[in-house]
């Protein structure tokens, strides 16, 4: 449980029982913290799948004694909450979900704060995934780019990260990439298609740096 001192009690209540049927709500399986900035939430839609305990979602808690910087919610498509063990979005995470988009957070996911989440089509990720800061998650480039017929060239692709995948600092992940299990990505890597090698450090463009290698959160 967060300490006392940072929920943001009357944001948390009304967060839950806004977006939540009233069963789950009254269970507060979302906690927020005080200082976090919740826009344009009205038609996020939440799927539990595999039931709903308290607190098993936070955002904007101090996962790193050094950092308190302010979350933001942007939430409009649907989410998937796989499990009921911790799916923790760190201070300084800024998470943004398109209205048509949805984003499936497998169970025991942890990501230490200040990343940047933003989904406008699918982002899948499995079990176990532990991301440190200052991360950046895109399927999409952010801004629509159109060739000369008018038609656009720049649609989102979905991202997967598979199970049991430990993401370094300073990374940034890119719109179509597929990560295999059992991986670890190497601080300040840029991802921006499929890494296939399992069991591996891999960086920018999943060069194997170290392979036969596994991990303890």
């Amino acid at each position: 449980m967060q300490s006392i001192t940072t929920i943001g009690f009357m944001k948390t209540i009304c967060f839950n029982l806004r977006h939540l049927p009233f069963r789950e709500a009254v269970r507060i399986p979302i906690l927020i913290a005080r200082n976090v900035s919740v826009r344009d939430c009205k038609s996020v839609r939440f799927e539990f799948r595999g039931g709903v305990k308290s607190g098993m979602v936070t955002v904007g808690f101090n996962r790193n004694r050094n950092r308190g910087t302010p979350s933001a919610l942007h939430l409009h498509g649907k989410i998937i909450v796989r499990g009921t063990r911790a799916h923790a979005f760190g201070a300084g995470c800024n998470v943004s979900v398109g209205r048509d988009a949805v984003l499936d957070i497998g169970d025991g996911f942890g990501c230490t704060g200040d990343t940047t989440i933003s989904v406008a089509k699918s982002l899948v990720i499995g079990e176990n995934n532990l991301w440190s800061y200052n991360c950046v998650v895109m399927d999409n480039d952010g801004h629509k780019i159109y060739d000369s017929t008018g038609k656009r060239i720049n649609e989102p692709r979905e991202v997967v990260f598979g199970n049991h995948i430990w993401m370094g600092c300073g990374c940034r992940v890119l719109k179509g990439s597929r990560i295999a299990d059992n991986n670890i990505i190497a601080a300040g890597s840029t991802i921006k298609g499929k890494v296939t090698a399992q069991n591996s450090v891999v960086t920018s463009d999943g060069k194997v740096l170290k392979e036969e290698v596994s991990w303890k959160g």
